[in-house]
Parts: C-alpha cells; structure tokens; sequence
C-alpha cells in the first residue's frame, strides 16, 4: 500500500464510511481464531486495522488457514512468503472450475 495524505471532500466522506464500518472486536476475534486454527506459528498481527491488514497482505496466513481447514489433502502444497503483496498463483486451484464444461443451451432469438 502507498502511503497516502489526508483525503479531502468526496474521498474523505467514503473514507469515513469505511473507517466506521470497521469493528476492531471483529478483528480480535478473527485473529483468535485463525490462531487457534492454525496454531501460533502464523503469529500475531499489531493492533489496529493496519497491522491487521499487513498481516494478511503476503497471502501466507491465509494460505495457512486454508490448509488447516483441509485435514489430510492440503491444497496448497507450498506456502513461500513474501514481501510482495498477495499472489493469488497458489489459491487458482481452490476456484471452481468455469462454467464452460456444462452444457447449456442458450435460446435463439
């Protein structure tokens, strides 16, 4: 994420909604239970809606959870961290298959 001033006028308005809508106790308890999920090897972030989020910006943590939700087929095969932002490479092969494979007769017009 850049670094970014203070939002003015119309952006600080959304901006507002947005920081509203956020609920610190939310995030308490999701990071509770992704601990407990995934054991204390994925950490803790730093308090606030920014460490939070930087916690989860590199993908490993969720990655993690994704394969502690799988008992014995872990989907995601190898978790390499990053400083980069999320990469989406390794989560492909948790999306459904496209809907191209189904047969779908589309009416004439």
């Amino acid at each position: 994420m850049a670094n970014k001033g203070p939002s003015y006028g119309m952006s600080r308005v959304v901006q507002d909604k947005i920081d509203k809508k956020y609920d610190a106790e939310v995030e308490e308890l999701l990071v509770q239970w992704i601990v407990a999920q995934c054991g204390s090897g994925v950490g803790k972030p730093e308090s606030g809606k920014l460490g939070f989020q930087d916690w989860l910006k590199d993908g490993c943590v969720l990655s993690e959870l994704i394969n502690s939700l799988h008992k014995d087929n872990k989907p995601i095969k190898k978790i390499a961290s990053s400083s980069m932002a999320f990469s989406t490479t390794p989560c492909t092969a948790l999306l459904p298959p496209s809907p191209s494979h189904c047969s779908y007769d589309r009416p004439h017009r």
